[in-house]
């Protein structure tokens, strides 16, 4: 019974559907069958029996009014009349020997076979005893002939009339034989009918409550609750209360309520999630924990996304950090794509460019801190030059202060030797 269990609710309908077809083929084949016997029975009877008796009959009566018109004869009393009633006797002994060649044509039994013999065996004493009362009558001895018409001709007759009774008898008997069989198929058929029917109809009300009951089973409650969940659902209505049978965890319903916990946990950490994000917090992360297909892929999506961007937004803090302290040497180093990629190159170039200026100005700063040291030697070199003008000044200064004095005492010396001489010269 488990491969029924594992089909298909269209296969299973089918199958029930096949199986109750199959059944009631079966009823009506054999119905046809019982009937097309029946046909038989009937078309055996009718040929065999009815058509038969029609000719026994028929030759009978032939018969009976041959010997009554032969019984009339000694009454006639004229023999014109005489000869017309053998004559009109004639023709239906003719019409008698007819009908009873078509029965022997018929399918007789052996004991019709007997009959028939027996008939034919009788049938020329039979005509003999008409012949002599008909010529006795010609004769015009009606007396002899009353007495013969009543003696042995009615014998004669009588046992004739005897043989053909028998023989209908006979068929009557085989008529019945056929009608109390005909009698016990039909009740065996009514019987067996019946009893094939009401196997059919139980076994399609146990295909029918079984497939029911699968359908239920599979669905987990009545097509119509479910249908009002699913509507709900797919209406955005997650806040549904699905109930279960007991150990039911294979249902249609079991698995809706499945999706709606699944769904249920997205939407909530997507909502967290957002939330976060709108505070500046990417942290924040949708637990993929039972979750699977769309549903993975959407909370493993959203999470990618948080990260991406928080990702991005870091790197730019890092670098933006960096740059307010004066440090240039941080980049965006992580790989993003779209908007993220840009915004990675602004930043980048961003940095590039300033770096590249507070190169430039530390080059013009050091060229111009250069240009003020060779200023600063040259102004050395002067001061150092002038100092030195100025000692030489100095020494020279003292030197021509030297040759003042020497100058000024030599001619001190040459007053006093020139006035000392002076002296002299005066003593």
């Amino acid at each position: 019974m488990n491969w029924f269990l594992r089909l298909k609710l269209a296969h299973k309908l089918l199958l029930t559907f096949l199986t109750c077809s199959v059944l009631t083929a079966a009823v009506g084949l054999y119905g046809l069958w019982r009937i097309a016997d029946m046909g038989a029975m009937l078309s055996e009877t009718y040929s065999h029996v009815v058509l038969p008796a029609q000719h026994v009959a028929e030759a009978s009566a032939r018969l009976t009014a041959h010997s009554r018109a032969y019984v009339r004869l000694p009454a006639l009393k004229d023999r014109n009349d005489v000869k017309g009633a053998v004559t009109r006797a004639g023709a239906h002994f003719e019409k008698f020997q007819k009908a009873l060649d078509e029965y022997k044509g018929t399918h007789l039994s052996d004991k019709e076979l007997e009959l028939v013999k027996r008939v034919e065996g009788m049938i020329p004493n039979y005509l003999a005893q008409n012949n002599t009362v008909a010529d006795l009558a010609a004769a015009g001895k009606f007396g002899e002939a009353a007495v013969l018409s009543n003696e042995d001709a009615r014998k004669a007759i009588n046992g004739l009339e005897a043989a053909m009774a028998d023989i209908i008898e006979e068929l009557s008997g085989q008529a019945a034989a056929t009608n109390a069989t005909a009698e016990r198929t039909v009740a065996d058929t009514r019987v067996f009918m019946m009893g094939l029917i009401a196997g059919a109809v139980l076994l399609a009300v146990l295909l029918g409550l079984g497939v029911t009951r699968m359908v239920t089973r599979q669905i987990g409650g009545e097509p119509g609750h479910a249908v009002s969940v699913l509507r709900r659902v797919a209406d955005g209505d997650l806040n549904i209360d699905i109930a279960l049978r007991r150990d039911d965890d294979s249902s249609l319903l079991f698995a809706v309520r499945q999706m709606v916990a699944r769904l249920k946990q997205v939407i909530d950490g997507q909502r967290r999630v957002v939330d976060a994000a709108g505070r500046g917090e990417f942290d924040e992360r949708i637990e993929l924990t039972g979750l699977q297909g769309f549903q993975q892929e959407m909370g493993k999506g959203l999470n990618d996304l948080v990260e991406t961007t928080g990702s991005s937004i870091g790197d730019v803090v890092r670098v933006m950090g960096a740059m307010s302290e004066g440090d240039l040497t941080q980049t965006i180093n992580g790989a993003y794509a779209g908007s993220f990629a840009e915004m990675k190159e602004y930043v980048n170039n961003t940095v590039a460019k300033l770096s590249q200026v507070v190169t430039e100005v530390n080059g013009g700063a050091e060229a111009l801190a250069g240009a003020s040291e060779e200023v600063s030697a040259t102004a050395q070199s002067l001061s150092q030059a002038s100092s030195e003008q100025a000692a030489g000044v100095e020494e020279t200064s003292a030197s021509m202060e030297q040759m003042t004095a020497s100058i000024s005492q030599n001619t001190e010396n040459a007053r006093v030797t020139d006035g000392m001489a002076t002296k002299a010269a005066g003593q």
